[in-house]
């Protein structure tokens, strides 16, 4: 890795999980569409909790309502136990502001309602967090470069205290 090389932009990695196939497909033609190419699809919770011990994503976009095994809810509240800088979207067929202002107070990042903006909407968030992804990157890199400032600074100055050191001694200043 070449640490004085700026980072460039990188797309989010990003996991879907919904038990409606059809929907999790529209959901991943549509992130396609607005640029995002790596992208993972589970049918459960318990499939993507599986995948992400492996493999961490930026971002899970999660139905609320998941038929067979843990629901979003649950699924929320283990990837925000286990992996707090995952960002979450819970993506819902419920228009229930007490639901949304509950999983938002639980981590997640937005609540977006199956609708014909939902895919606007998630698109907006994703902006958001993609912004967020990579300032974290840029801060990265510049806290390294910093490190490595000083590294070299402190190998200037021993270098240059053992040239001082061995011209003082060569001069008889020193014994």
């Amino acid at each position: 890795m070449n640490l004085l090389k700026r980072p460039s932009e990188r797309s989010l990695k990003i996991y879907t999980v919904d038990d409606e196939e059809y929907y999790m497909n529209l959901v991943k033609v549509n992130l396609e569409k607005l640029g995002y190419d790596d992208i993972k699809t589970f049918s459960t919770g318990e499939e993507c909790l599986l995948e992400i011990v492996q493999e961490k994503p930026d971002c899970v976009i999660l139905d609320y309502l998941i038929k067979e095994g843990m629901n979003g809810d649950e699924v929320l509240k283990r990837l925000k136990l286990n992996y707090p800088d995952v960002e979450v979207i819970i993506l819902s067929g419920q228009e229930d502001v007490e639901i949304a202002t509950n999983i938002i107070r639980q981590g997640a990042t937005d609540y977006v309602v199956k609708n014909k903006m939902s895919f606007f909407n998630i698109g907006n968030t994703l902006k958001k967090i993609n912004e967020l992804v990579n300032s974290n990157e840029l801060s990265k890199w510049k806290t390294r470069r910093i490190k490595l400032l000083f590294v070299l600074l402190i190998a200037v100055v021993w270098i240059f205290g053992g040239i001082l050191l061995y011209v003082k001694i060569k001069n008889g200043v020193i014994f």
